[in-house]
């Protein structure tokens, strides 16, 4: 592993930006390069944080080094932080951040279930990624796959930190940290999945306070019909949507199954559904984005998720209201046929959404480039409670695809970041994150 002190600065030039994003609708703001070499997936969480003047990114690069990269929104000028070098060339391992209550980081982050360890890093100084203590390890009783960090500041003396991860039984399981990162141990498994390698695919959101609420399948879409369902935990209590208990001690083995939470969308035959997204309102209530794949032929035809559509769900306090919301194209490659581009909430604005799709959103339609189908980001808004979207381009003539957004907003600006590239596989992919800068706060 190189040294705490091994770090580089990468100054962004606007003519190398114009070679990866073609041309773009960009609200009087052009797009920028953040980093030429990193990529991630869409299971853990926070892999994007705004503090202050600074952006801060999770990712591993292509040769498999764990990063996060620190971006002023100023100058535009990103420095690279390796936390750990060839750890695994898998976009799965890309870490989760949170900041601290002192203002320094805490990033987590594992193998795709190679190891059974949880690593983790904090940074020396607060707000800055230039040093950070030796890696530490935290040791599970099955293999590991992904972090997400959460902080509830009114459990505990300190607050207590959860990082959800998949591990044993291949479920959703947990650790706790009560002294801010220094230490873990064990919490327990949130969700039963029903079998050894059924596998719920989870996204979770704290309030920050006292509430993690989290979306489910009830397993991998390769596997089975999915359905999406929505809970949250409080007090070390799980819920469903309306409040009803569903299991009165999350802290040890024994987990309900994903079914006994609410149903936010029902799957079926012609309908197979997965999580991409989840945020929460001004009023706390959880608003969600996930994906449909409407052709589930099996996979031996080839033509598997040549249909995927982006769908957006929102609680309105009695009830879950669901509606498609855009055409998300084909597959990304043949062996995953449920990959999408992926679509980004906006945590200010429920009605404001980013997606990556190869086809019009409107009208399915392909987009097409030089003869070749590409995936481009467009940006959504519709009106209060509506379930009509209207679309913007934010790329168009990439001769890349533009995949997997994120979000990040406060009281002056929307920051919108994208990896654009090539991407054959989830150990296979040459990306660049790129970010446009929204001088609007959604809101």
């Amino acid at each position: 592993m190189r040294q705490p002190h091994e770090w580089s600065l990468v100054v962004t030039v606007i003519s190398v930006v114009r070679l990866f994003v073609g041309d773009s609708i960009t609200h009087g703001n052009e797009p920028f390069l953040i980093d030429p070499d990193i990529s991630w997936c869409w299971f853990q969480d926070e892999r994007m944080i705004l503090d202050g003047e600074h952006l801060l990114l999770g990712g591993v690069t292509s040769k498999g080094d764990i990063v996060v990269i620190s971006c002023d929104l100023q100058t535009k000028k990103t420095s690279r932080y390796i936390l750990h070098d060839r750890l695994e060339a898998d976009d799965h391992n890309a870490p989760a951040l949170l900041v601290l209550p002192d203002g320094r980081y805490l990033a987590a982050y594992t193998k795709h279930g190679t190891d059974r360890k949880t690593r983790w890093r904090i940074s020396e100084h607060p707000g800055e990624i230039t040093s950070w203590y030796p890696e530490q390890e935290f040791t599970h009783d099955a293999g590991v796959t992904y972090s997400n960090l959460c902080y509830l500041f009114l459990e505990g003396p300190k607050g207590r930190i959860y990082n959800f991860v998949r591990s044993y039984q291949w479920d959703p399981n947990f650790i706790v940290s009560d002294d801010l990162g220094r230490s873990w141990r064990m919490g327990g498994r949130l969700l039963d999945g029903g079998g050894p390698s059924i596998r719920p695919y989870v996204r979770y959101k704290s309030n920050g306070r006292d509430t993690v609420h989290f979306i489910a399948t009830e397993g991998h879409p390769n596997q089975r019909i999915t359905s999406i369902y929505h809970g949250f935990i409080r007090q070390g209590k799980a819920y469903r949507s309306d409040g009803t208990l569903v299991n009165d001690d999350i802290f040890h083995r024994d987990a309900p199954r994903v079914t006994a939470f609410t149903r936010v969308f029902q799957g079926d035959e012609k309908n197979v559904a997965w999580t991409i997204d989840l945020e929460l309102d001004s009023e706390g209530y959880p608003f969600v984005a996930f994906s449909v794949m409407k052709d589930p032929q099996p996979q031996s035809t080839g033509q598997r998720g040549l249909d995927h559509r982006y769908y957006y769900a929102r609680w309105d306090g009695t009830q879950w209201q669901a509606h498609e919301m855009a055409h998300a194209g084909t597959r990304l490659y043949p062996g995953e046929p449920e990959y999408t581009g992926l679509a980004a909430l906006h945590p200010r604005n429920p009605n404001v959404a980013f997606i990556s799709t190869n086809a019009d959103p409107v009208t399915g339609q392909p987009i097409i480039v030089n003869g070749k189908r590409r995936h481009e980001i467009f940006r959504g808004e519709s009106s209060a409670r509506d379930t009509e979207w209207h679309w913007t381009a934010v790329t168009r003539n990439s001769d890349q695809d533009n995949l997997r957004p994120m979000v990040a907003a406060d009281e002056r600006r929307t920051v919108l970041v994208w990896l654009c590239g090539e991407y054959r596989s989830y150990t296979d992919y040459q990306q660049a994150a790129m970010g446009l800068v929204y001088n609007e706060t959604g809101r």
